[in-house]
């Protein structure tokens, strides 16, 4: 099996989209893989919920260090990690797989 390297997702639109909100890599929004077969559908979302895992412990490790550095003053950095921390604590992730058609057994 191939090794794959790290995963990176870059959303952007238009400036002014409605619902788009700027974030580092371009922006948020709603996202959809589509795979060509069952087991690369689910070694997607599993590489993804590990990468979004890992995402989160950091934003909420930043968020403490920050908190404990602006002596309780609430900066612009917190307030963006606040939002980032929120962001990717109630994001719904869900692996939808169709039926077979002509795919070969694995």
């Amino acid at each position: 099996m191939p090794l794959c390297g790290d995963l990176v997702f870059t959303c952007w639109g238009t400036i002014g989209q409605v619902g788009l909100i700027p974030t580092a890599g371009g922006f948020q929004g709603k996202a959809m893989v589509i795979s060509i077969d069952k087991a690369t559908a689910l070694r997607m979302y599993n590489k993804v919920r590990e990468n979004w895992s890992m995402e989160l412990v950091r934003v909420k490790q930043s968020l403490e260090l920050a908190l404990m550095l602006s002596q309780q003053q609430r900066t612009s950095e917190i307030v963006e990690l606040e939002a980032r921390r929120a962001t990717l604590e109630t994001t719904d992730m869900a692996l939808v797989v169709s039926q077979s058609q002509n795919e070969i057994e694995q």
